[in-house]
């Protein structure tokens, strides 16, 4: 069932990216803009913070909008924007609904961050990738489904977009029509060294809009 929804947003995804006229950049993918029908259908909702993107165009330069923890590394540092920035926070709602938490969490009686696209790079590079799949469903799924799912979503969360894939290409992954390649080592370096509170005295310069780093976590604008 997880998987159906996942390929189901994929597709969404897909759609507005590679099949409508202008491209259609979500900008805010997250769990709780995913909507179940009654037969656990997945439906991607909540276009507010959508932006149009000519085909002509590579990136878009806008103030930095969205949910914190799902938004791309080059978008609050440099404001710049493309359909690969809708990859990387899919790849982070992938990762979620494997291992069936957020991907940000406070540890310690909140005195760090636990961020959780890291631990599973880790784990995915030692060989112990069910190590990282959700208690609730171990048992239920195999090793060969999680580790695609666990590659696919590192591949989308490199903090180089040119290195993610496209969502088409994710789609053809997550329904094992083309192979996964193992994804690179520290996919995840920059992000967790934020939002683990290693670089909190870093001054980021946002050059299209009012995002910066406050306490090792990325702020946001709601602008």
């Amino acid at each position: 069932m997880r998987r159906r929804v996942a390929v189901d947003v994929a597709k969404a995804l897909a759609y507005i990216h590679h099949d409508c006229r202008s491209r259609i950049l979500h900008l805010d993918v997250k769990p709780e803009n995913v909507l179940l029908d009654g037969e656990f259908r997945a439906r991607v909702t909540d276009f507010g913070l959508s932006r149009l993107m000519g085909r002509e165009e590579s990136r878009v330069v806008t103030t930095v909008r969205g949910t914190r923890g799902y938004l791309a590394p080059e978008w609050f540092l440099e404001g710049a924007i493309s359909e690969k920035s809708d990859v990387y926070s899919f790849g982070i709602m992938l990762l979620e609904i494997v291992g069936g938490r957020r991907c940000v969490c406070m540890i310690d009686g909140g005195e760090r961050w636990s961020y959780f696209p890291r631990q599973v790079s880790e784990c995915a590079r030692e060989g112990r990738v069910m190590g990282v799949v959700d208690e609730r469903i171990v048992g239920e799924v195999e090793e060969r489904e999680v580790k695609v799912f666990i590659y696919v979503g590192l591949w989308c969360v490199n903090e180089k977009p040119g290195l993610r894939p496209t969502m088409a290409q994710v789609v053809d992954m997550l329904e094992f029509r083309v192979p996964v390649d193992e994804p690179p080592e520290d996919t995840q370096a920059l992000m967790a060294n934020l939002f683990m509170g290693r670089s909190s005295s870093t001054s980021v310069s946002n050059r299209g809009g009012s995002a910066g780093i406050e306490g090792g976590y990325p702020t946001e604008s709601t602008g």
